[in-house]
């Protein structure tokens, strides 16, 4: 079962412990998690080390429509407004 580490924070010296969801982690002590939603954010969080479990690769693709623009059609200042098409 993966275990994940609190290394604790510089800035705070006198604390001991912290807490997420139904886990505590004492500083310097590994905890037993099977939470993947624990595991993910231990995984990525400088002030956790996590063992034995890294993320899954994301394999899924969303098709994009070619030459679509994340943005509207937008106006020139001297241009009356732009309509999305269909409307």
């Amino acid at each position: 079962m993966p275990k994940v580490t609190w290394l604790g924070v510089d800035s705070e010296p006198d604390c001991k412990e912290t807490g997420m969801k139904n886990y505590v982690f004492k500083k310097g002590e590994a905890v037993e998690v099977d939470d993947p939603f624990i595991l993910l954010k231990c995984y990525g969080n400088k002030y956790f080390e996590v063992e034995g479990w890294e993320p899954e690769e994301e394999t899924e693709t969303y098709p994009t429509a070619v030459g679509a623009s994340a943005q509207g059609p937008v106006s020139k200042p001297t241009e009356p407004k732009a309509k999305w098409p269909g409307t």
